[in-house]
């Protein structure tokens, strides 16, 4: 009988590339048990398909991620702070904001951030509103993907060195 070593290894948010690789993603977290993430599949798909995401004209790949499927899958959505199904998360160019000081000072980080808590990772964003209206789902990935065209103008762009000029003043 041949015994066999195996090395465990846990994946945590600073394990986790913190790069732009240059296209935006949102991904759907979900669970094959979960009802809610089958029921909110077909809009995900639509968004898709509307926004072209996958083409090379779109700046967007649009994924499923299913948490359970291993325990490496398991691990990688643990760090990326996945709490719940269906999450979506949009990973994009800039670093995002998903609460303010008042508030997070007041209800805690987390709490503030809304239903699905606070994202664990610096380009992400967890989507907070209602996953059964489509409507709210599309315009979320709408605007994600408008606020990383202007994080990529703003920090590589043109308007870096305006923005940098600017600062040099205020620091």
């Amino acid at each position: 009988s041949s015994s066999s070593t195996s090395t465990s290894t846990s994946t945590t948010s600073s394990d986790l590339t913190d790069e732009y690789v240059g296209h935006d993603a949102a991904i759907l977290f979900y669970a094959q048990w979960c009802h809610n993430c089958h029921a909110v599949a077909p809009s995900w798909d639509a968004i898709a398909t509307h926004m072209n995401a996958g083409t090379r004209s779109s700046n967007l790949v649009m994924a499923l991620f299913d948490c359970e499927k291993n325990a490496k899958a398991t691990e990688l959505c643990v760090a990326a702070g996945i709490r719940a199904y269906p999450t979506m998360m949009y990973v994009g160019s800039g670093e995002y904001h998903d609460t303010d000081l008042v508030t997070s000072g007041v209800l805690g980080r987390d709490r503030s951030a809304g239903p699905f808590g606070a994202t664990t990772l610096r380009r992400t964003v967890k989507f907070q509103g209602n996953w059964q209206y489509g409507d709210q789902i599309l315009d979320w990935v709408r605007i994600m993907g408008g606020l990383s065209s202007w994080h990529s103008v703003v920090d590589s762009g043109p308007l870096r060195g305006l923005r940098d000029g600017l600062f040099r003043f205020v620091t």
